[in-house]
């Protein structure tokens, strides 16, 4: 009897030893494989101290930088956030170079694109490079990628050698805005969402012939966003794309997406991705540059007949007189018929607006045969302010302005639609097209969000060299004003950015970093 339950106490325990092995083992085909019961969720970072974000109001009542704040100290609740913050952006802006030099800036600030290249050459801005591998959504584990994440134009616009010196949060377009009561005494319509710059001109002319009119139409040709508009507008492309680069085709797939199998192979076999014929890296029809295929070197070509066409049609129009280069303030508005500008400097004018005694609003800018628009990017840059300024305390400042690639985040900045957000996903939301636009044109800001370039060049030139290509607006007004050759002009330009041009092979691989930091 004894040995009965012996035997019976060693075949229960027999069944538990194998029940619990079964449970812990995962049977494949090739063989068991043991997988841990858990894996633990990667948490953040416990910072603890001060971060000074130093801001401007987008508007009177704008609070979305101190809601922002709130939502990162929800996830970092032993972070204590200051908010220096100025009444308006030219404030702001005015004063931010002498800041920056005399270390009284913020340990995060709000950047824009064209300082990006000058800041980083004299070390005043943390690169955010090592910082974005493994980078992580705490709420839905999801990584954080920032070039998926944002429209491809602010993020170019955020690079500088390799780097990436600012998070990029407002996506600054350029639309017309438009004075309905002038457009009705003058018998014009409201352009459609197709007008072109036929229309623009057309509109102005008419305008023009009102004794009320103080200028017909405005618009700054200077800006690179604009005169890389039209040297795009007649062309094919301004950078270099992606696509260029030689890669590899991926094995053929079937009508579900799935790998279709080689019917010859043998069972296990996975079929190796064929490599594709070495492209000829030429100068594409109409471009502003070509690659030589020999070293992989980028060639501006400026003085391409297409870029030449467009450059001199604007330079045309601003010749008939119709259009022309002003600062405008708000007092100015009822005599102006249409303005080229952008969100930023709209912002200026919404007080003046609202008590407006005439019609107005927004409308997209004029459609060229190429429909491409340069944009301005703002962001959050990181200071490199003292020598003294610890690693963990550049760490978190570093994680406030990454906070900006999660989606809840970056809609909460946005606040009540005073900026248009960088991030595709929040932009996609249209919650913040409703203001200050009333609706009569929903595309005012969206039209070319998918073919935007950004105006300023460092993304891919050195500082020297795109400071000399952005001289492009001094040739165009040396030609306006005395008729000097637009093409001899465009040619010194070339050469020059050409002698100036740091470049290094455009299809090298780049370098993994040595070390990252812990977010």
């Amino acid at each position: 009897m004894k040995k009965n339950w012996i035997r019976i106490l060693a075949i229960c325990l027999l069944v538990v030893f194998v029940g619990t092995t079964v449970g812990c083992t995962i049977f494949e085909e090739d063989g068991p494989k043991r997988t841990p019961s858990s894996t633990p969720k990667p948490t953040p970072r416990e910072f603890v101290g001060q971060i000074v974000f130093s801001t401007y109001k987008k508007s009177p009542n704008d609070v979305s930088a101190h809601a922002f704040a709130h939502d990162f100290a929800m996830i970092y609740p032993n972070v204590d956030i200051v908010i220096d913050e100025m009444d308006s952006a030219e404030e702001y802006f005015a004063t931010l170079d002498e800041r920056i030099k005399n270390g009284t800036i913020g340990d995060v600030f709000v950047i824009d694109d064209s300082r990006i290249a000058e800041y980083a050459e004299k070390d005043y801005i943390v690169d955010f490079t090592p910082y974005l591998e493994n980078l992580i959504e705490y709420k839905t584990y999801q990584r954080l990628k920032p070039h998926e994440i944002l429209f491809e134009a602010a993020y170019k616009s955020a690079l500088y050698k390799k780097g990436m010196y600012m998070m990029p949060t407002d996506y600054n377009h350029k639309f017309v805005f438009i004075n309905y009561n002038l457009f009705s005494k003058a018998g014009l319509s409201v352009p459609g969402d197709k007008w072109t710059f036929d229309d623009f001109v057309r509109c102005a002319e008419e305008l023009s012939k009102l004794s009320e009119v103080k200028i017909p139409a405005v618009m700054d040709y200077t800006d690179p966003a604009i005169w890389g508009a039209f040297a795009r507008g007649f062309t094919g492309v301004l950078f270099p794309e992606e696509e260029e680069k030689p890669n590899e085709t991926p094995a053929a797939t079937g009508e579900d997406g799935d790998a279709t199998p080689d019917p010859d192979a043998t069972p296990g076999e996975t079929p190796a991705p064929t490599k594709k014929e070495e492209p000829k890296i030429e100068k594409p029809e109409g471009s502003l540059y070509f690659i030589n295929k020999e070293d992989s070197i980028i060639t501006l070509t400026l003085t391409h007949e297409e870029v030449l066409l467009g450059l001199t049609q604007l330079a045309e129009i601003i010749k008939q007189g119709y259009v022309q280069k002003a600062d405008v303030s708000p007092e100015d508005l009822a005599e102006i018929g249409m303005i080229v500008t952008d969100k930023m400097e709209f912002n200026t004018w919404t007080d003046a607006l609202r008590n407006a005694e005439f019609e107005w609003d927004l409308i997209h800018f004029p459609s060229l045969p190429k429909r491409y628009v340069g944009v301005n990017t703002l962001g959050l840059a990181v200071s490199k302010k003292t020598a003294e300024v610890s690693e963990e305390q550049q760490d978190m400042s570093v994680q406030f302005a990454l906070h900006t690639l999660i989606q809840e985040a970056a809609v909460i900045y946005a606040g009540n639609g005073e900026s248009v957000p960088a991030s595709k996903a929040v932009n996609a939301m249209k919650f913040w097209r409703e203001y200050p636009v009333r609706g009569k044109n929903t595309s005012v800001f969206s039209t070319y969000a998918e073919n935007d370039f950004p105006a300023i060049m460092t993304y891919l030139m050195n500082i020297e060299a795109a400071r000399e290509y952005h001289k492009v607006a001094e040739a165009l007004e040396n030609y306006i004003k005395t008729g000097a050759s637009l093409e001899d002009a465009l040619k010194a330009i070339e050469d020059k950015v050409h002698e100036l041009w740091e470049q290094e092979p455009v299809y090298t691989a780049t370098p993994e970093p040595s070390s990252t930091p812990t977010p």
